[in-house]
């Protein structure tokens, strides 16, 4: 499953959500506070775009954020397994839904 790793008012975040959206890719997406694995990979920037492996573990999907996401195929995308629910982070977001403040959003003055 694709895990967007983000932060509020991150206007390549939203932008990823709204291609993955757009392309009917289903994807989670976590605020960067809330993902462990965000500092440990020692990142400093978001979006980063992670793919969850079979085994539970999380890799980087692409290290270039969105502008790699735009550079992946749609068939490499949607060949990609997908979780009904993320056992770490809850229900997989439905594209369906509007692309606004996602509920998991934390304001960045918290």
């Amino acid at each position: 499953m694709i895990t967007i790793i983000g932060a509020n008012n991150c206007t390549y975040c939203k932008l990823a959500k709204e291609y993955l959206h757009f392309k009917e890719i289903q994807y989670n997406y976590v605020n960067y506070k809330e993902f462990p694995q965000f500092k440990k990979d020692k990142h400093l920037t978001v979006p980063q775009i992670y793919y969850r492996e079979n085994n539970g573990s999380y890799s980087m999907l692409t290290k270039d954020g969105y502008n790699g996401l735009l550079e992946l195929s749609l068939e490499k995308l949607r060949g990609l397994r997908v979780n009904i629910e993320d056992e770490d982070y809850g229900p997989l977001l439905d594209t369906s839904v509007a692309l606004g403040e996602d509920k998991q959003d934390v304001e960045e003055g918290d």
